[in-house]
């Protein structure tokens, strides 16, 4: 059954994609890939449901991302509340009203084309994007899991970084930059692509200054956010820490007046390496480490 929200971008290790028109728009305009998402429904904490093939490791493992985020900003309420799910089931296709992290043992094309070199996660985020062409275009997010591809990858929940398996990747480090994304935040780009403030900076500490960095490695330990990150987050939420149960700020991000909005998809990837892959009509023509036009 085709699904009533539309793919809008799928966003890999930093390139910036093609824009597209989501199908049945209202607007003629094409979709900015660079538009700001964030909770419609400023309301926090955000209740995650935690699938029940994670372990109790693993469990503490994201429990703990989580209060990192809240911590990072000093927010009065926590961005995130977690329970216990019975079950490690996900819908690709719609919001399914459960809003979740998942194990994932049989990454397939259904996840990423085979084409496609498989991402260690993907944060697929369900919203509503308004103002399409407009300078305030942004996409006001109702639905977001967490996947976690347990099929290509091993993850390591040791609090020592030095117990860790050289082949496995940190799982707290994993979740934080997931996370990052369901809270709204976007890859920075990529160290070729700096910004020219960090001209002179090496790939090694520019990758250092965010837990939003496209891609990892095996060795890579980001436990916290960064000050460019909280510098983020403040910035979309006007965040002057939350209030008791929501943003008190008023949002700047509203519809233009008699625009409903439309559904769509995105889907972010976290990749083991910094490759920038091309997609036409679905299918990879190609990839390269330069940032697409």
């Amino acid at each position: 059954m085709k699904s009533s929200w539309p793919l809008l971008a799928l966003l890999i290790a930093g390139c910036t994609p093609s824009t597209e028109i989501v199908e049945g728009s209202s607007s003629t305009a094409a979709i900015n890939p660079e538009a700001p998402y964030l909770w419609g429904n400023k309301n926090f904490p955000k209740s995650i449901g935690l699938s029940n093939a994670l372990s109790s490791d693993e469990k503490i493992s994201i429990t703990e991302m989580g209060d990192a985020w809240t911590t990072s900003v000093s927010a009065r309420s926590p961005f995130f509340s977690f329970s216990n799910l019975t079950n490690n089931s996900y819908n690709l296709e719609r919001s399914d009203g459960v809003l979740g992290v998942y194990k994932v043992y049989d990454w397939n094309e259904s996840l990423t084309p085979n084409d496609i070199p498989s991402p260690i996660a993907i944060t697929q985020i369900f919203c509503r994007r308004y103002n399409i062409g407009s300078s305030n275009e942004y996409c006001s997010i109702e639905h977001a899991d967490i996947l976690i591809n347990y099929d290509d990858f091993s993850f390591s929940t040791e609090i020592n970084s030095a117990d860790k398996d050289p082949v496995e990747y940190d799982l707290r480090t994993v979740v934080l930059h997931e996370m990052g994304h369901f809270l709204g935040l976007s890859h920075i780009p990529e160290w070729i692509f700096r910004p020219s403030s960090e001209s002179a900076i090496s790939k090694s500490n520019y990758k250092a200054t965010s837990v939003m960095y496209p891609s990892i490695d095996f060795s890579e330990i980001k436990r916290v956010p960064k000050t460019k990150d909280t510098n983020a987050l403040n910035s979309k939420y006007s965040i002057s820490g939350l209030a008791s149960s929501a943003i008190a700020v008023e949002s700047p991000y509203k519809p233009n007046a008699s625009d409903l909005g439309k559904n769509v998809k995105v889907v972010i990837e976290l990749m083991p390496n910094g490759e920038c892959h091309h997609k036409m009509d679905g299918v990879s023509i190609g990839h390269h480490s330069i940032k697409l036009k």
